[in-house]
């Protein structure tokens, strides 16, 4: 498997786990009549990096140039989130070495 395909589903786990965990967020608000504007603020801040995972994942199948860079920014920050988000930015670092070539569409 090639190194792009590797980032592209690790990104493809990380938007998954975060849909997951908004997701449970928003049913928690929900349960326990908490709906105010500031949870509707922040279930909107931690859907944007789930959106974020699934299209750098979509974009570094196609071997995207900009999908390797922002996969790198994103393994950057995802460092910050100890132990697995560590751990997957780690990975994301290890297969950020490829070389991109751009989509041939026809």
């Amino acid at each position: 498997m090639e190194n792009n395909l590797k980032a592209a589903a690790i990104h493809r786990f990380s938007g998954w786990l975060g849909l997951i965990m908004t997701l449970l967020i928003l049913i928690y608000t929900v349960s326990s009549h908490l709906g105010s504007i500031t949870h509707v603020i922040l279930l909107c801040i931690l859907f944007l990096p789930v959106y974020l995972h699934f299209l750098i994942a979509r974009g570094l199948v196609k071997r995207k140039k900009w999908a390797k860079y922002a996969s790198i920014a994103m393994a950057f920050f995802m460092l910050l989130g100890f132990p697995i988000g560590t751990v997957l930015g780690i990975f994301l670092f290890i297969y950020s070495k490829w070389d991109y070539e751009e989509a041939v569409t026809q």
